[in-house]
């Protein structure tokens, strides 16, 4: 196989990751992994990677200031193990100081 070829291949194989700016406001993701880590300006993070029904990535940046309004969130949709195994509801919304929006996790309201 040649060097094109074997790269074609591999290239294909890769999941298509989305920008959260190109998301629309609510989506359909379940939690593939997550890492704290440094950002590009130094800064801790956690880093969220969302998985959504048609295999597409978002990888979504908390900064320190969001943590408690996403741990709050997580808790109330059944908690991380709950969001790694079933596609859940998320939406944009501001939190802490954040300036930019973030996708937080949404508990399904059951109807009667």
């Amino acid at each position: 196989m040649s060097f094109e070829e074997e790269l074609e291949k591999r290239a294909a194989q890769q999941p298509e990751i989305i920008s959260v700016t190109e998301l629309p406001e609510e989506i359909t993701a379940k939690i593939q992994s997550y890492v704290f880590k440094a950002d590009k300006r130094g800064n801790e993070a956690l880093f969220l990677r969302l998985q959504t029904p048609e295999g597409k990535i978002v990888i979504q940046k908390y900064t320190p200031s969001t943590y408690k309004h996403l741990k709050e969130a997580i808790d109330k949709c059944g908690g991380y193990e709950y969001l790694k195994q079933n596609y859940t509801r998320w939406i944009k919304m501001r939190a802490g100081r954040a300036i930019n929006e973030r996708l937080f996790p949404v508990k399904e309201v059951k109807r009667k």
